[in-house]
């Protein structure tokens, strides 16, 4: 597991989803740009978008940084409704 200053300085880089076509990779964090709304979200444990936002189709607000329950774990899957993140790698 990366420390949290590397996750908070995206030292391993960075991909910005600004789209609603499906991203599936190994990513670390989220981090919100703009008020966005989030449909799919998926972690290695199987934990899904509606374990991290409480209602998804509300708007996570900009500014907003979602990580993995399990730390030592990385999201592997995200599709956005609309707005924009930063998938810290």
């Amino acid at each position: 597991m990366r420390h949290w200053t590397e996750l908070i300085t995206a030292q391993a880089g960075t991909i910005l989803v600004n789209d609603t076509n499906s991203y599936s990779g190994k990513f670390h964090a989220i981090y919100v740009l703009e008020d966005t709304i989030i449909s799919t979200l998926n972690d290695e444990d199987g934990n899904s978008v509606n374990e991290y936002i409480t209602t998804p189709a509300t708007a996570a607000k900009a500014g907003a940084f979602i990580t993995p329950f399990d730390k030592q774990k990385v999201f592997n899957k995200i599709t956005l409704t609309s707005g924009s993140v930063a998938l810290i790698l």
